[in-house]
């Protein structure tokens, strides 16, 4: 998987041999934009490119930033082996091709790379962003307990691995990027393990020496470590705090847990210590905690807020970033359990300002959006911050089964330089139909 170019017709029922980039017309909802649609080598393949979409800052030199996804269930290395892709974020203007900067694959069958990945700032000081991918299925001697890659940002050169110890636990289901709590100047890494010995665990990792600083545990069939996110300085200590999702939490309401990232940095493991706020479900099956991430300062506090999904609830709620206390929630058509439009799904991105009203705006992925004719098309908003009014809406090439939004990606990010952010969706049941191949894509949503 090696070339990209752009076309002007899309790449259904094409030769399946080939990554393409499809410029798409502009409508009232939808900007500009690009395609690029993987194929995994057998051409009969569900790789499910786009699982994980994000920007990663500029590794050529031209300054603009990279884009990188995920095909979890890639098959170059054995079936569900899995890969991490880096793309130029800049379509070479002579060639129309977005260069693939380099790739890296899962070492064996069923190790699902990319199931979860992250951006995770400059852990071997070169001056470039790393990269977090987990590994979820991956074995260590015959047992599948999962592991965690740091990779160089320039070139994906390992780092650091980590490896799980429960068989089944589900290691590197989750990652992140958690901000410097030991004070080494080094941004920590959390790994969520969320079948970890039937409750789930979330463990904290200095980013500067690659030793762990805690492991805290949830309870039984908790699903803890589902959803992890970096937040602001909840705790007023100077220090980042951590939120985490538990959504399997009292037989499925969920839960979603603030943690004290000081008590975190000096290694205390007692989750009734370490949490200093909890968030439940309001109903019995809402699953709160599926995903987390933090999004704009919305009301002017000083604190990015939290956006906290609840698939159950079909439902994103969002929370203020100084105290944590609930600002509102956006939904999709379900709830109640039925997770209709698969709001809480993935998380929420921060987008920039793309209204230019001076708050931040944010973009929500429902993948599980279906007409009444096509399960599962999917649909990606962007939110308002100011009053959380649906700015535009994306949908590409209406087809069943596309899950289009089960990953979003953004951050202020400019690719075509018309001064307003532009905006990544994964779409990783994108494929030919017909020849019963879904191979997944990205959606570049050109602002």
């Amino acid at each position: 998987m090696v070339d990209v170019m752009l076309d002007r017709k899309t790449p259904r029922g094409r030769p399946l041999d080939w990554i393409t980039a499809v410029m798409m017309a502009a409508s009232p909802s939808l900007g500009e934009g690009e395609l690029i649609v993987g194929i995994g080598p057998d051409q009969r393949n569900w790789d499910g490119m786009g699982k994980v979409v994000f920007f990663l800052e500029s590794i050529n030199g031209d300054a603009t930033p990279e884009i990188v996804a995920t095909a979890h269930c890639a098959d170059c290395h054995g079936t569900n082996s899995g890969t991490i892709q880096v793309f130029d974020g800049v379509a070479d203007t002579l060639s129309g091709k977005h260069e693939l900067l380099w790739q890296r694959y899962g070492d064996s069958a069923g190790d699902r790379l990319g199931e979860a990945a992250a951006p995770c700032g400059d852990i071997d000081a070169d001056g470039i962003g790393d990269i977090i991918v987990g590994a979820p299925g991956d074995a260590l001697d015959q047992v599948t307990v999962g592991s965690v890659y740091l990779l160089s940002g320039i070139d994906g050169t390992e780092i650091y691995r980590f490896w799980g110890s429960s068989a089944g636990g589900r290691f590197g289901a989750r990652v992140a990027s958690l901000g410097d709590m030991d004070g080494d100047g080094v941004p920590e890494i959390g790994i969520g393990a969320p079948n970890d010995s039937g409750m789930g665990s979330l463990i904290v990792i200095s980013g500067g020496n690659g030793e762990t600083l805690t492991r805290l545990w949830g309870r039984a069939a908790s699903l803890f470590g589902m959803g992890i996110t970096a937040t602001d300085d909840f705790t007023d200590d100077e220090v980042p705090d951590i939120l985490v999702g538990a959504p399997g939490w009292s037989g499925g309401r969920g839960r979603a847990l603030l943690l004290d990232g000081s008590a975190v940095a000096r290694g205390e493991s007692d989750l009734a210590v370490v949490a200093v706020k909890t968030i439940d479900g309001p109903n019995p099956i809402s699953r709160m905690g599926f995903s987390a991430a933090v999004i704009g300062d919305l009301d002017g506090g000083g604190a990015r807020e939290i956006a906290v999904g609840a698939i159950g609830d079909d439902a994103i709620y969002l929370f203020e970033g100084e105290k944590g206390e609930f600002i509102d929630a956006i939904r999709g058509r379900g709830g109640g359990g039925d997770a209709l439009d698969g709001f809480g799904y993935a998380p929420a991105a921060p987008t920039g300002d793309i209204d230019l009203d001076g708050i931040e705006d944010f973009v929500v992925g429902a993948p599980g959006y279906s007409t009444a004719e096509l399960a599962n098309v999917g649909i990606a908003h962007v939110y308002s911050g100011a009053d959380l009014s649906i700015l535009r809406s994306s949908q590409v090439f209406i087809a069943r089964e596309d899950y289009f939004g089960a990953s979003v990606g953004a951050g202020d990010v400019d690719l075509n330089g018309d001064g307003l952010p532009d905006v990544l969706i994964g779409i990783p049941g994108y494929g030919d139909r017909q020849g019963r191949t879904a191979f997944g894509a990205i959606y570049i949503d050109l602002s």
